[in-house]
């Protein structure tokens, strides 16, 4: 069902149809809808339809699973685009913290641009 779901949820969000799109969301269980893949499916909706609704469920999940990369990486590019900048570079920054390869890449990258 969750599998389903999120199929049809990105099938509408690939055509531009939002409010369909998160319909296939809402649809799900109450259990299903606070699964971590339903979550980020659907602030990627919402930004599409209510980006103020869309800026408080990326903020609140940096609360609810702070441990996720994933969920900074988002609350930056949301930040990003709403043009705080500030923030999007504080949040990206724990995304890095979190996600180990990336801290690798961050290194290298670095590293290669120190040597140039």
């Amino acid at each position: 069902m969750l599998h389903s779901a999120l199929k049809e949820a990105e099938g509408y969000a690939a055509l531009g149809m939002w409010e369909e799109a998160w319909q296939a969301l809402e649809g799900l269980p109450d259990s299903l809808r606070v699964h971590p893949k339903v979550l980020g499916h659907s602030v990627a909706v919402l930004a599409n339809m209510d980006w103020a609704k869309a800026m408080q469920l990326s903020e609140s999940l940096t609360y609810v699973l702070p441990e996720r990369a994933d969920t900074w990486f988002r609350m930056a590019c949301m930040c990003a685009e709403f043009g705080d900048t500030a923030s999007a570079t504080v949040a990206l920054q724990r995304c890095v913290e979190l996600n180990t390869e990336w801290q690798s890449r961050s290194k290298n990258t670095s590293e290669d641009e120190s040597s140039a």
